[in-house]
């Protein structure tokens, strides 16, 4: 068995290994890898790919690289550095990639609680003795909110009020000047 043959291998079966996990990890959230904890002296920072994709990433694109130059006759020390290289830009490339993912995430969950402090605005009008609905950004969505006034005061649609409590299911709303 040549060393191109070897390479061979080793790319195919850390390169199978590489997309059988993210496969894994994307479809049913397992995720079969070690991160590395970094201490920063501000906290715990973890790079976020993980130590054995970043392994199975190297082994594999390095080894492609390897079998590449050494197939174009290039001395083998000089593929096997070029190699190296090649898997450790694309652990980089990796990464960065990750890292943009994970950033484009949004916190999506939400608690009635949340809404207290915030100005919300009439959808159907809070009666001065009664409830009615109003209109409030959580999560990144506007939520409809059962309201009843807090001082006896009648709030018209569209008009803009205060959440100030929550009373059971329902919030507390004042006037915005309050």
């Amino acid at each position: 068995m040549t060393i191109i043959d070897i390479l061979f291998w080793i790319s195919i079966f850390s390169g199978g290994l590489l997309v059988l996990m993210l496969l894994l990890s994307i479809f049913s959230g397992l995720d079969l890898d070690m991160d590395v904890d970094l201490d920063t002296g501000d906290g715990d920072v973890s790079p976020g790919f993980g130590l054995t994709k970043s392994i199975l990433t190297l082994l594999s694109v390095g080894s492609w690289v390897t079998k590449i130059m050494i197939a174009k006759e290039i001395n083998v020390v000089v593929a096997l550095l070029i190699g190296l290289a090649a898997g450790g830009i694309a652990i980089v490339l990796f990464v960065l990639v990750f890292k943009f993912f994970l950033s484009q995430e949004e916190e999506v969950n939400w608690d009635v609680a949340d809404a207290i402090g915030q100005r919300a605005k009439v959808y159907v009008t809070v009666p001065a003795d009664g409830k009615g609905i109003i209109q409030v950004m959580l999560g990144g969505t506007k939520r409809d909110l059962s309201a009843v006034s807090l001082d006896h005061q009648s709030f018209p649609t569209g008009a803009e009020v205060l959440i100030v409590d929550r009373n059971d299911d329902q919030m507390v709303v004042t006037n915005t000047d309050s």
